[in-house]
């Protein structure tokens, strides 16, 4: 039987609303650069991950990432990557679909 280097993670797309610390684990832009994901390690969750999906033109988004430009005013992830983040959450509806929103976002310390 075949092996693969997939190590599952308990991830979530919902969570309360509330303020939140975790360690940035992962950023994803789609190939068109339209959508991002954010995985975070939550403390607070035991093995858990909470995913969060921003357009490009979210604000939140946008001021975060300013703060992690390259010599060319591009976002460079990998100056964010593993730091802790404190971040808040607030829950969205829109019809019958309701969802998390990070509202805010900032580095609280550059080591896990």
């Amino acid at each position: 039987m075949p092996t693969f280097d997939f190590i599952p993670k308990k991830k979530y797309e919902y969570i309360d609303d509330g303020t939140y610390i975790g360690i940035l684990d992962d950023i994803y832009f789609s190939p068109d650069c339209r959508n991002c994901w954010f995985t975070i390690k939550v403390d607070s969750i035991e093995n858990g991950y909470f995913n969060c999906m921003f357009s490009n033109m979210d604000i939140v988004l946008n001021n975060f990432c300013c703060e992690y430009v390259d010599d060319n005013n591009c976002f460079c992830s990998d100056n964010v990557l593993g730091k802790k983040i404190e971040f808040s959450v607030s829950q969205r509806k829109y019809g019958n679909k309701s969802f998390s929103k990070i509202t805010a976002i900032k580095v609280i310390s550059d080591k896990e």
